[in-house]
């Protein structure tokens, strides 16, 4: 399958998709560095490796970039926040996920940890 993003295109075809959504983006965002909070959001071993069957080409694009964001949020000493999708080892909580996905991240599993190049401070 043929990538449609990678992080030699990345660039580009983000400023492309950004001007396509210009006309409806009407409220620029402007940070406030004194309270802002980086949320790292699902950015695990299970999306992002390859041979995994819920591999998300994009993930992996962003990965240099958003290593930049973490560490200037690290510098500026703003909290870097991960969430993790998991699911309970017995299925338990599956739900519409059961069916949507080729397999499940299961919670304690090596795939459900961040991916290692971004992986949280003790």
């Amino acid at each position: 399958m043929e990538p449609y993003v990678t992080t030699e295109t990345i660039d580009v075809k983000s400023k492309i998709w950004l001007e396509r959504i210009s006309d409806f983006n009407q409220h620029p965002m402007h940070i406030n560095k004194e309270k802002s909070v980086l949320l790292v959001i699902d950015m695990q071993k299970f999306f992002l490796d390859p041979a995994s069957p819920t591999f998300i080409c994009g993930g992996l694009a962003i990965l240099p970039a958003l290593i930049k964001l973490i560490n200037a949020s690290r510098d500026a000493n703003r909290p870097v926040i991960f969430t993790c999708h998991v699911h309970h080892p017995d299925n338990l909580d599956s739900g519409i996920m059961g069916w949507w996905w080729k397999g499940m991240c299961i919670e304690g599993s090596p795939e459900s940890k961040v991916h290692d190049s971004i992986a949280p401070l003790p």
